[in-house]
Parts: structure tokens; C-alpha cells; sequence
């Protein structure tokens, strides 16, 4: 008898820390999409985001001048 109780409160235990879980990542989804807003509500979001990716451009362009030339026969 004490050994079914004990699995049936391991299986609430198991479905209550699976819930939590669940609920929890749903809290860092919705803390993710609220910081965003306020970061698009206090800045210049697009300029900066249009800048980031000049840079990344930048990085990109710098990398493939840097890259060294195959040759055949070597």
C-alpha cells in the first residue's frame, strides 16, 4: 500500500516539476519579447540594428580579404 502511495505522489511529483518547467520557459520567452519592446521603445532600434549588420558586413568582407589563395599544384 505505502509503496503504490509513494508512486503515485513520484508521478505528481514528476508531472507538477514538468509543468514548472514548461511555465518556466514560457516566462524567459515572454521576459525575452518585453525586454525587446523596451529596448524598440527607448532607442533608435532600427539604426541600431542597421549598424550591427554594417558591422557584421564589415567583419564579413574582412575575413574573405584575409582568407589565403589556394593553389593548385601545391
Amino acid at each position: 500500500m505505502l509503496k503504490r502511495k509513494n508512486e503515485g505522489l513520484q508521478s505528481k511529483i514528476s508531472n507538477m516539476k514538468e509543468k514548472l518547467t514548461k511555465k518556466r520557459n514560457k516566462l524567459i520567452r515572454y521576459v525575452d519579447i518585453r525586454d525587446t519592446y523596451d529596448q524598440i521603445s527607448k532607442e533608435d532600434y532600427v539604426s541600431k540594428l542597421v549598424e550591427e549588420e554594417k558591422l557584421r558586413q564589415e567583419q564579413e568582407a574582412q575575413k574573405q580579404t584575409k582568407k589565403p589563395i589556394k593553389r593548385k599544384g601545391r
